[in-house]
């Protein structure tokens, strides 16, 4: 636990604070007017804001998001904190995975912001009734789980490559490529994709009331390959780091 700390205190005077509420805040304010802009084609529901709510923000904010926070977080290493980052008495296991848990907080703390935010927008300026739906909350909280695969993915991105923008770029294109395998129609694929799971779980709010709703049996699999995910690039990350003491 301090060393997961000690990771989000290196953020204390960064903008990643900043970037987790206003990605969140951007998500609602578009799809906020776009709702209230087309009130007249839209059903005037719950499950149909979350759907325009959160179509860029699976699509780009939060995978684009997390990658900025990851090479954020790994920023202070590149400018000079290498020697005191390897001679912690820490396992590199533990490094890595400490790393990970951080972002993790900081998605969840996104996730929190986006309900938050919409909760307010929803009801004041879409005339939606208070309440959220218990699908629209497991949909949003399944999310978190591939966002936090992905962020395993940009954090070890992030500590093999010291340019902050290259591996957010490689983020933008790697949330393109997902969205694509999407249009393409290979859903199975997109189920083993995080890049690709993060839009197709949260397009599953437009599919609430349809004849394709997101099962269980999906969900699990969400959860299992985004875990998958996230603890072989948490040991890949470890592995590079003791190469590094090595050399």
């Amino acid at each position: 636990m301090n060393v997961i700390v000690a990771e989000l205190l290196k953020l204390r005077r960064s903008s990643a604070w900043i970037l987790v509420v206003v990605l969140p805040l951007l998500a609602v304010i578009t799809g906020t007017v776009n709702v209230v802009m087309n009130a007249d084609q839209l059903p005037r529901t719950w499950e149909t804001y979350w759907s325009q709510v959160t179509l860029f923000y699976g699509m780009l904010y939060l995978t684009c998001g997390t990658a900025v926070l990851a090479a954020t977080l790994w920023r202070m290493e590149h400018r000079g904190n290498w020697p005191r980052l390897l001679a912690a008495p820490v396992s590199r296991v533990r490094i890595a995975g400490a790393k990970l848990a951080a972002l993790a907080l900081l998605i969840v703390a996104m996730q929190v912001t986006l309900v938050a935010f919409g909760q307010v927008a929803g009801v004041l300026a879409a005339g939606l009734p208070p309440g959220l739906p218990a699908q629209v909350v497991i949909i949003l909280g399944l999310t978190t789980l591939p966002a936090i695969a992905i962020a395993s993915v940009q954090s070890l991105a992030s500590m093999v490559i010291r340019s902050f923008a290259l591996p957010v770029v490689l983020a933008l294109l790697a949330a393109i490529a997902g969205f694509g395998t999407l249009l393409a129609g290979n859903e199975a694929l997109a189920y083993a994709m995080p890049y690709s799971t993060v839009p197709l779980v949260l397009g599953k709010l437009g599919a609430l009331t349809s004849a394709t709703p997101l099962t269980w049996a999906q969900a699990g699999q969400v959860a299992a390959v985004s875990l998958a995910w996230a603890v072989a690039f948490v040991l890949a990350a470890a592995t590079v780091l003791r190469l590094r003491d090595i050399r």
